[in-house]
């Protein structure tokens, strides 16, 4: 009964932190959620992407290519929820609560001690590298339950065989939710098989393993169909590519020894604004000591099959990331989250198994409570007002002002500005089928050729690209930008009227749309050809 309630307690508190207030905290809808969703949506109602193109293995995203799963699961919460923000959400969270379960079980199979392994999910709970990317709509949350089920199958396979064929599928199968995991998966799977070819080759496994690369094989057919153009290394920019060797060698280590970094994991936050909390970290800062203690234990017992299977993983995982030019990407480094936290895990049981039980107790409860009051201040209170303009929350304002003037047209300046086609495509329920035709058939007939990305958009009263001074305020429209796309003194010298003003919780101006008056302007400089017009 107590195993059942704690399980029961651990789902409602999951339910509750994964959800709440999921339309509106991260504040906005960054360009990549919007790029998804309206993708997922546009696949729901016309099974094609924006582009035109039926059922894409990987997805075009402004220069990019990226995983179809996450996509395609998303259209179906989009036709349960519908085309807003929790909808497009939704699947990430769900992601999150299961990685939460997940940790959950493979800590007791460990540790076989139920309590720690309660108190251990409530800290995978309120993890914030966790619940950051559980809580957004996009792939890394659903890439990283993937690829940690897999490592989880496979470490449970010693006892059950049978579950190595479900290892090589999830492992397979994970590709296709994140960019990281078709790199990562398919190298841990390999060398995990490596290490433990006598296991896998033994009498009573030899045929669940041939089956399970079987299935693993057929699962990347589209991936080798893709290997072959230039969609399937689109993402190589990001790599530092193009140093001397010693160079690059030096960069690679500098950073990857840094995702092992205790000043990293516990006392500084992602230097990307868009991508951390205020004033906390990826893990707590009490975790540092149990982290210390766990790798310890790891160590110490490095010939089991669980030290082996921890101490690999962790060493893989961060391989992509480092390869970036980021000093800490905690997006493409998701997978590293896995072992990490489990070693804290053990770090805690150890440390929990010295204390009396009722010690125990009381300090793993103030513990989750710290935990939970610095996580609910970082991310529920501080993150909505300090992050707003990183998660694009003026585009999903303007997509209401666009919806409230049907009848007037607006330029928004995106000569400087971020992408934003997708967001208000999203929330101005642009019809899918509009849109793809705004695209033309250029991209749809070449589709995986990586054709160089514009960044001009136009589709129903809207037109995204930059502002033009010599020609846009000879015409009846609304002009949008910011305060450096727009200034005052052009304010004054075009006659332009301001229509309305985006700021954020702070008060900072994020978005300002002003109407032309091309009369006067004509009035004024009356030899301009466009007057003429």
């Amino acid at each position: 009964m107590l195993s059942k309630l704690s399980i029961l307690i651990l789902l409602v508190f999951c339910i509750f932190l994964f959800f709440w207030k999921l339309d509106s905290v991260p504040p906005g809808f960054y360009i990549d959620e919007s790029m998804h969703s309206y993708n997922a949506l546009s696949i729901l109602e016309t099974g094609k992407d924006e582009y035109g193109k039926s059922y894409p293995v990987l997805f075009r995203f402004y220069g990019s290519y990226n995983e179809p799963l996450y996509i395609y699961l998303t259209s179906v919460s989009i036709y349960l929820f519908g085309d807003n923000i929790f909808g497009a959400r939704f699947i990430s969270a769900l992601a999150g609560i299961s990685s939460v379960f997940l940790f959950y079980f493979f800590i007791y199979v460990i540790t076989k001690n139920k309590i720690t392994s309660f108190f251990f999910a409530l800290f995978a709970a309120t993890n914030p590298w966790l619940l950051f990317y559980s809580r957004i709509g996009y792939e890394v949350a659903t890439g990283f339950f993937l690829f940690f089920l897999g490592v989880f199958c496979f470490y449970l396979s010693f006892n059950k065989p049978k579950l190595i064929f479900l290892a090589y599928i999830i492992f397979s199968l994970s590709t296709y939710a994140a960019y990281t995991e078709r790199f990562v998966s398919p190298l841990l799977a390999i060398v995990l098989t490596l290490i433990f070819k006598k296991h896998l080759s033994g009498k009573f496994n030899r045929k669940y393993f041939l089956l399970g690369i079987a299935g693993a094989a057929i699962i990347q057919l589209p991936h080798l169909v893709m290997l072959f153009t230039p969609a399937f290394f689109q993402k190589g920019d990001l790599f530092s590519a193009g140093l001397p060797l010693l160079v690059f060698i030096r960069e690679f280590f500098s950073q990857y020894i840094n995702y092992f970094s205790p000043e990293a994991l516990f006392f500084k936050p992602d230097p990307d604004m868009q991508r951390s909390l205020p004033e906390i970290s990826v893990f707590h800062l009490w975790m540092v000591v149990p982290y210390f203690i766990g790798w310890y234990f790891v160590f110490k017992n490095r010939s089991s099959k669980l030290s082996k299977i921890l101490i690999t993983s962790a060493l893989i995982t961060p391989i992509p990331a480092a390869l970036t030019h980021d000093p800490f990407a905690t997006h493409r480094a998701m997978p590293l989250l896995g072992p990490q936290l489990l070693i804290i895990g053990i770090g805690i049981n150890k440390t929990f198994e010295f204390l009396k039980p009722k010690f125990g107790w009381l300090i793993l409860l103030l513990l989750f409570f710290l935990s939970g009051l610095f996580l609910w201040r970082s991310y529920f209170v501080l993150f909505p007002g300090e992050r707003s303009y990183y998660w694009g929350e003026q585009y999903v304002e303007l997509s209401k002002i666009i919806i409230q003037k049907p009848e007037t047209h607006f330029v928004i300046d995106q000569g400087r500005l971020k992408t934003a086609y997708a967001t208000i495509a999203y929330f101005t329920k642009i019809d899918p089928v509009i849109f793809q035709k705004s695209t033309g058939d250029t991209i749809k007939n070449n589709y995986y050729s990586a054709l160089p990305y514009n960044h001009n958009y136009y589709f129903a009263n809207v037109e995204l690209r930059p502002l033009n001074w010599e020609s846009d305020i000879y015409k009846d429209q609304i002009l949008v930008g910011d305060t450096l796309s727009i200034s005052q003194g052009q304010v004054e010298e075009h006659f332009l009227k301001k229509e309305f003003e985006i700021q954020d919780p702070l008060g900072e101006t994020l978005l300002q749309g002003f109407r032309t008056n091309p009369k006067l302007k004509c009035k004024i400089q009356y030899t301009n050809t466009d007057c003429e017009n």
